[in-house]
């Protein structure tokens, strides 16, 4: 009996401890960088199953939370079991999101991961201490990063690397096999088309990256199956120099991908047929400017 009782007792316990886990759903293609979906936070509260098992079953306890005015590109992670914390998408920020007061609190992203690139994004890892990403030092090279979150003590860091930016599924990923231990995969080009596959752990307050790069078969038979021109059709088309090229690889955003910008001023913009030039590089939202141009103390907009 003294037996059964304890088996019912530890049943209990288990019951009562919340499992949290997050899930993004609801990616918009139309308010992405580069086809990488911005995504809602949902989030799964709920008690443990007692007996191994019964996880789907116990579902049906849980409660699901919708982290309110959050869009991300993925970089989420669940500390203890009262916090939600990420990093944001075009807003350039952090948040926290408390479980229990169903409050959220933002923050500017620190500076240094102001220099990612956000192809792939970067990775918090489970319980959020450390993130992962490729970022671009003051020299102008190219590493990929682990830190410490949010104080920003470099964990790892790569030699200089060239990551070719490419859009999803194509642009790699950033993942977190535990909370000490991480893998990711990305395109390259520092020996022609290629892709790096690293694989960190942590020991000792250090992290230890193992690099292979791999030929990028798939481009490389693209490049070999290409039908071959005759000379004299190419003779007779006409030829795009450089400069034309690169204009016509910019990408572009219309004046309605940037809401801060005052309504007359988005309309004309649109009415003209202008869109706003990109950065292919940093994988952020810019060229929209706001100061006082004109003259001293007026607030202008470029």
């Amino acid at each position: 009996m003294r037996g059964a009782v304890l088996a019912l007792a530890v049943a209990a316990a288990c019951r009562n401890q919340p499992m949290v886990s997050t899930r993004l759903v609801d990616g918009r293609a139309d308010q992405s960088w580069s086809g990488w979906s911005l995504y809602r936070v949902e989030v799964h509260q709920g008690p443990r199953a007692p007996f191994a098992g019964l996880d789907r079953m116990w579902q049906r306890f849980e409660r699901v939370d919708t982290i309110p005015y959050i869009r991300t590109l993925g970089s989420v992670a669940v500390v203890g079991d009262t916090m939600v914390i990420g990093v944001g998408g075009y807003s350039a920020t952090s948040f926290q999101y408390d479980l229990r007061t169903k409050t959220l609190s933002r923050a500017p992203l620190p500076d240094w991961l102001n220099t990612a690139i956000f192809t792939p994004p970067p990775a918090l890892a489970p319980q959020g201490r450390y993130i992962a990403y490729l970022g671009q030092l003051e020299d102008g090279t190219v590493r990929f990063t682990v830190r410490s979150w949010p104080e920003g003590r470099v964990i790892a860091q790569s030699a200089p690397v060239h990551p070719r930016i490419l859009a999803p599924p194509n642009g790699g990923a950033i993942w977190w096999q535990n909370a000490e231990g991480l893998y990711a995969g990305f395109p390259v080009s520092d020996s022609g088309p290629g892709w790096a596959r690293v694989e960190g752990k942590l020991a000792g307050g250090r992290m230890d990256l193992a690099w292979t790069i791999f030929p990028d078969v798939q481009t490389l038979a693209a490049r070999a199956v290409q039908p071959v021109v005759p000379v004299d059709s190419a003779a007779d088309r006409p030829r795009e120099d450089q400069w034309a090229r690169a204009a016509r690889l910019i990408r572009r955003l219309p004046p309605s991908s940037f809401p801060e910008l005052p309504q007359p001023f988005a309309a004309e913009l649109a009415r003209m047929g202008c869109a706003v030039p990109q950065s292919g590089y940093t994988g952020r939202r810019g060229n929209v400017i706001r100061g006082s141009f004109g003259a001293p103390g007026q607030q202008d907009w470029a």
